[in-house]
């Protein structure tokens, strides 16, 4: 109580005494967490205050009914989940105002780096606009007729000044993009934007998915050339205000990107594969959620939000969205850290002194890894069978009267699947930490064998500090890997036992074999892309939170 009358007593303080802009922060941070659009952090305060809205909503609408109980939701207890979020979203409002206080108290609002370099982009964009109209009333006639070609033709001014293969060149690109732009890429986009033109006589009428795809390649094909466009326009105006900058032949160019800008000519490729197999693919999977994309029909529309709507408030696709994101989590956590420690435990135990046939010891951990894991997990999926050796084992020792159901069991396929994957999992993180731990300077464990520190000190100071700082990066990215780990679920249970109540789903289906069930068994498409840009939205907040906190991302190249 008396910590609530302090903080009270130092608000109000604060905001007597700061200025009106301090001021406004407080009671923006107060209303709506969006305080830092009058501290300087407008990225920050718009993804607070949508956070903010969405919690507001929730506890409006449904929230504060499960937590009184008035309202209930199936086996899923909503009333822990809500008090969950209740507890965090109190949290991090808490941490917001007091965060504006501390601002608005000392009065100084730094704007951020990237808004000082945004500012500093603009600002130098808007000189070398003023620059170019003073260089444009200060030519000749000539020279004001070399500024205005690229604009209209481009590749003329390369033909004025004798530089002729470079200009057929530009020209040629600039030739086949109207072509292109009047033939295809104008109705390319008309149909993006359409997308079901079934309403066209019958050779216009195209399926939807070649409408999305080659109206993103029309934007593509845009984007790129405006690149080169812009790119043409400033090289011309270089040109003509140093009037001594000769144009480089062609030729020669060609030789500088065999030479010392040969990064350039390697990099294209690759560049344009992540364009076209990557960017695209991935772009096509987000748009796709937005349409009405389902079964095997060749025709759809825009939908807008409508499978959002339906996957979060619709209370059979809620619940089985919550399941099993909360079985997502939950794997992913123990398939992490059970390996992870299971890795340096078993590397501690093989590298400690005394120990004989290490050699031997790590080339029995290390078959398990020459063996494929496909091949590993579909011998184990037949071991666990009801009929298959274990339980047959198990039945002749007397261990067991009936045998057990590890698959058909959602509790025990769950465990079995972590169990397993420790066995395959651990002799990589066995091999990765030996060679860490081999490298852990003896300084630090003389150092402290000397202040007087026993075995599990020098472990718990010495031995964990060392390898988090290493390997919380590896552990960043094994999380990820386990949230969309396909292999390991698939060829052991194939989602299955069938989870009670899940629409579409099994009792251990994680996110990304519960998007293959509904995309290959089902053919929701919408739904699977709607469930596909959840996944990476929760992959990339805990990527991007967490390994910035780490001391291996604020301390890189150190060790203390």
């Amino acid at each position: 109580m008396n910590y609530l009358k302090d903080g009270l007593k130092n608000y109000i303080n604060i905001f007597k005494n700061t200025s009106k802009r301090g001021r406004l922060g407080i009671l923006s941070s107060t209303l709506l967490m969006a305080g830092g659009f009058f501290t300087n952090h407008f990225v920050k305060a718009f993804y607070k205050v949508i956070y903010h809205l969405i919690m507001l909503y929730y506890f409006i609408e449904i929230g504060f009914s499960f937590i009184i109980g008035t309202e209930s939701f199936r086996t899923l207890n909503m009333r822990l989940y809500s008090l969950i979020l209740l507890g965090v979203w109190i949290y991090f409002y808490v941490k917001n105002l007091k965060e504006t206080l501390d601002l608005a108290k000392e009065d100084h609002y730094q704007k951020p780096d990237w808004l000082n370099h945004l500012i500093e982009t603009w600002m130098n964009k808007k000189k070398a606009f003023h620059d170019y109209k003073a260089l444009f009333k200060a030519s000749s006639a000539k020279e004001r007729f070399d500024l205005i070609s690229p604009f209209l033709w481009m590749g003329l001014f390369q033909f004025r000044h004798k530089a002729f293969l470079k200009g057929i060149l530009i020209f040629a690109i600039q030739v086949f993009f109207i072509i292109y732009l009047m033939m295809f890429g104008i109705y390319d986009i008309i149909d993006f934007i359409a997308l079901d033109t079934s309403y066209l006589p019958p050779e216009f009428v195209r399926p939807s998915t070649f409408n999305l795809v080659y109206g993103l390649l029309a934007f593509l094909i845009i984007i790129v050339f405006f690149f080169v466009y812009i790119r043409n326009i400033q090289r011309v105006t270089i040109h003509v205000k140093d009037k001594m900058y000769q144009i480089k032949p062609f030729l020669l160019e060609l030789k500088e990107l065999r030479d010392h800008k040969l990064y350039i000519s390697l990099l294209t490729f690759p560049i344009l594969g992540i364009l076209s197999f990557t960017v695209l693919p991935l772009v096509f999977m987000i748009v796709i959620a937005f349409t009405s994309y389902q079964g095997a029909g060749q025709h759809f529309s825009w939908n807008g939000f409508e499978v959002f709507r339906e996957l979060l408030f619709i209370s059979d696709n809620l619940y089985t969205l919550i399941s099993v994101l909360e079985w997502t989590l939950i794997w992913a956590f123990f398939a992490t850290f059970t390996n992870y420690f299971g890795g340096i435990f078993l590397a501690s135990l093989i590298n400690k002194k005394g120990v004989k046939g290490k050699k031997i010891w790590r080339t029995i951990f290390i078959i398990t890894m020459a063996t494929p894991q496909f091949v590993s997990l579909l011998i184990m999926n037949q071991m666990f069978a009801f009929n298959g050796p274990v339980n047959q084992f198990l039945l002749n020792q007397g261990l067991i009267d009936i045998g057990i159901n590890f698959w058909g069991n959602q509790t025990n396929a769950r465990i079995l699947i972590i169990i397993i994957n420790m066995w395959i999992g651990i002799p990589y993180l066995m091999l990765l930490t030996s060679g860490i731990l081999m490298n852990i300077p003896e300084e630090l464990y003389e150092a402290a064998i000397i202040e007087g520190a026993n075995k599990r000190q020098l472990f718990m100071k010495v031995t964990m500090p060392y390898m988090l700082f290493i390997t919380t990066p590896l552990l960043v990215t094994g999380f990820i890997h386990n949230i969309n780990n396909f292999n390991v679920i698939f060829l052991l249970t194939q989602g299955k036992p069938l989870g009670v109540g899940l629409v579409n789903a099994g009792g251990t289906d994680i996110l990304i074999t519960w998007l293959y069930q509904l995309t290959r068994s089902y053919r929701l498409y919408n739904l699977s892309a709607a469930i596909g840009i959840i996944i990476f939205i929760i992959s990339a907040t805990i990527s991007l939170s967490i390994y910035r906190r780490t001391a291996s991302y604020l301390r890189e190249g150190e060790f203390a």
